[in-house]
């Protein structure tokens, strides 16, 4: 009888431990939010006129982009000097604009040491513009080798180069972007 009553005393007390210990985890903290302007380290390495054009930029379109190595691009389609625009772009809506910005801007985006390719060829490319006509910002994105590369463009179409940035470490979320921003184009779709 003893027995017995020891286990029902020692049932509901193990009872309770086991419940204890499968208590849930406490949540997690919510991420951050996205930076809504650059940091003073990237905004050193942007550049200016880059920063001031992409952060007065209105208008923003994702293209496809062709490369012919020993062929001048057409002057009308242009876009980073020696590459070409495909098809009509995808402009990007408000919401899109504010998230590309957001990955931009965020310093953990990118690696500021040296270029990480000698052979600059960009899948995609972005043009973004104002309502002032204060040119063009031009941003190349080659995802095989994790760069991106700012030109202006005047308002007469010259484009100038300007700094390449390493993106390699916030890859993931751009490669998210840009698919989401081109579902129908295979080319898009393949990039790694």
């Amino acid at each position: 009888m003893k027995r017995f009553a020891l286990l029902l005393l020692l049932v509901p007390a193990l009872a309770l431990a086991a419940a204890k210990k499968k208590a849930p985890p406490p949540a997690k903290p919510p991420p951050p939010p996205p930076p809504t302007e650059p940091s003073a380290k990237l905004a050193d390495a942007m550049g200016e006129k880059p920063l001031a054009l992409l952060t007065g930029a209105t208008k923003v379109t994702l293209y496809k982009l062709r490369f012919q190595e020993g062929v001048r691009p057409n002057p009308q389609l242009a876009i980073g000097v020696d590459y070409e625009r495909q098809g009509n772009g995808r402009e990007l809506n408000a919401s899109e604009l504010k998230q590309l910005r957001g990955i931009v801007y965020d310093e953990k985006t990118f690696k500021f040491d040296p270029p990480p390719c000698s052979q600059f060829v960009p899948e995609v490319g972005m043009l973004a513009q104002s309502d002032a006509d204060t040119g063009m910002l031009e941003m190349l994105f080659s995802f095989k080798c994790g760069a991106l590369m700012f030109f202006t463009a005047k308002t007469a179409g010259r484009s100038i180069p300007g700094v390449q940035l390493d993106f390699r470490p916030g890859k993931k979320p751009l490669l998210e972007l840009v698919k989401g921003l081109m579902p129908q184009e295979p080319a898009v779709q393949a990039l790694k």
